[in-house]
């Protein structure tokens, strides 16, 4: 067995409510529950994972949940992750791993995660290419609803507080500048967790526990240097909401997004 198949497990993570309601609320005063809550508990093993495959810094391509039963408060949920696969393109690594969490051996939630690792050009031994999470088409996407969201440096301080991920290029200026962004960045998840926020209150009564599957591509960093609105465009399909996450500029930050939304 190689390294790289070695399965990460994390520490166990013990869920609140008041650590549910404070990530919940960081996209929604009042809210109880944000379902891209999950990645929270999983983030340290995937980081580990990731690393084993390349030790150059990651940037968060793609993300898809499963949610097999909702998070509860007084669960212990332990995390394992794996690197499955990767594929070289040309920027650079683009490394799939699989994030499984269990609470007493019950599976609560399983997550694919693509990080491209850049500059990285060749496979490392031992790693093959696998294949992309399906995700619904979006052949003619034609949004009918919208939502927008005002998000300033104090919400992507309080998303870094919520999720307990302090990256200083989403923080702090200079340290931005250094890894090539024009200002300070919200993570990825952040915008995540206004996408999946907007569906919610849409098309899930409020109810974030509603939401079954949840999928999205991470286009390009949402830069918060100071003010910027996050216009979130849907369009329901049946059960499911395909979105897309732009500025007011028009630019695309997140597509191919999905939500799966329980009756």
């Amino acid at each position: 067995m190689t390294h790289l198949a070695v399965p990460r497990i994390s520490e166990p993570f013990r869920v609140s409510t008041a650590r549910m309601q404070g990530f919940a609320g960081v996209f929604a005063g009042g809210a109880e529950y944000n379902p891209v809550f999950a990645h929270v508990p999983a983030m340290q093993s995937m980081v580990e994972a990731t690393q084993a495959a390349s030790d150059r810094p990651g940037i968060h391509a793609e993300h898809d949940f499963v949610f097999h039963r909702p998070m509860a408060a007084g669960q212990t949920l332990v995390t394992e992750t794996r690197v499955t696969g990767a594929v070289c393109i040309r920027p650079g690594l683009l490394c799939r791993v699989v994030s499984v969490t269990r609470a007493g051996g019950e599976v609560v939630t399983t997550q694919v995660t693509s990080v491209l690792k850049r500059g990285v050009a060749t496979l490392p031994e031992g790693l093959n290419a696998d294949d992309v999470p399906e995700r619904p088409e979006m052949e003619d996407f034609a949004p009918a609803s919208e939502a927008t969201f005002r998000i300033g440096p104090a919400d992507v301080a309080a998303y870094a507080e919520a999720a307990r991920d302090y990256a200083p290029y989403t923080l702090d200026a200079e340290a931005a500048q250094a890894m090539g962004f024009p200002g300070p960045v919200l993570h990825g998840m952040g915008t995540l967790g206004y996408a999946a926020q907007a569906v919610i209150a849409a098309f899930a009564g409020g109810d974030g526990t509603r939401i079954s599957k949840l999928g999205v591509r991470f286009a390009r960093p949402l830069v918060v240097a100071g003010d910027v609105d996050l216009t979130v465009v849907m369009e329901r399909r049946g059960d499911v909401v395909l979105f897309e996450a732009r500025t007011a500029g028009g630019d695309v930050v997140a597509n191919r997004g999905y939500a799966e939304v329980a009756a």
